[in-house]
C-alpha cells in the first residue's frame, strides 16, 4: 500500500523532513491522477472492495447530505 496526499489547485507545496532521509514522492497534475491511481497494485480482495464502496456510497458516511429543495415558508408566493 501506498499512501498519498492528494492538493488540487495548489501553487506551491514545500516538503521539509529529516535531514539525510530520502523519499521519492511523485508529483502529478489532475489530468493524470487517474490513471497513476489506477496504475497501483489492488491490494484489497474483490469482497473488500465491494464492503468499502458501500460504506463510501452510504450517506450516513458522510453526515447529511444538503438539499436542493426549498424549505417551506422560504420561498415567496
Amino acid at each position: 500500500m501506498q499512501p498519498a496526499l492528494v492538493l488540487l489547485g495548489a501553487r506551491v507545496l514545500w516538503v521539509t523532513g529529516r535531514s539525510g532521509r530520502m523519499t521519492t514522492v511523485p508529483v502529478l497534475g489532475a489530468a493524470t491522477l487517474g490513471d497513476w491511481l489506477a496504475a497501483r497494485p489492488q491490494v484489497l480482495r474483490p469482497i473488500e472492495r465491494m464492503e468499502l464502496a458501500a460504506v463510501i456510497d452510504n450517506p450516513l458516511t458522510w453526515g447529511r447530505r444538503p438539499t436542493i429543495l426549498p424549505r417551506p415558508g422560504s420561498v415567496g408566493d
